[in-house]
């Protein structure tokens, strides 16, 4: 079930909101190596938004409901700003559980692009892991364009290996 809402002199889609499911006649005939088949009647919920309220504001939202024990299974919220000054930001968030209900995934990223003057604009990302208390990626720098050329200096320092929990910087 999907439902639109637009300007009426633009047609410009300003809210669609969606949710589902599926239901199933009968038992799956097929399955991953060393799963089970399925044999529950309906799927989860699953539900959709997005919203533009102003030309310069994007809201998406999704999210799973799992009927069975009904605990939210995964989510995820994103934010962007970009007017017509060439400022740009966005924010994050999504959050996954498994089968048993527990959190396996739970993450925020932040990034920005914000001019400063005529020619310089700063830049910076933070990728940030709650479920293990570490930021994945973080990204910081500054930008000078002048039309035809762009010169850009940017400091990024990321995960390089999760099983032996290393990060490297890079200039």
């Amino acid at each position: 079930l999907t439902t639109r809402f637009l300007g009426a002199q633009s047609g410009v889609e300003k809210l669609t909101a969606s949710i589902g499911r599926t239901l199933y006649y009968r038992d799956r005939r097929v399955s991953l190596p060393g799963s089970a088949l399925e044999t529950a009647d309906s799927s989860d919920y699953f539900a959709e938004m997005r919203a533009k309220p102003f030309s310069f504001l994007n809201i998406n939202s999704k999210v799973q409901w799992d009927n069975q024990q009904d605990k939210l299974r995964n989510g995820s919220f994103q934010l962007q700003y970009n007017d017509s000054f060439g400022r740009l930001f966005n924010f994050g968030y999504l959050s996954d559980r498994d089968n048993a209900g527990e959190t396996t995934r739970q993450e925020s990223d932040i990034s920005i692009f914000w001019p400063i003057s005529h020619n310089w604009s700063f830049i910076g990302r933070r990728n940030y892991n709650h479920f293990e208390n570490r930021s994945e990626e973080k990204l910081a720098g500054i930008e000078y364009d002048d039309c035809c050329w762009a010169f850009r200096v940017v400091s990024r320092r990321f995960v390089l290996d999760e099983q032996l929990n290393t990060s490297r910087s890079i200039m």
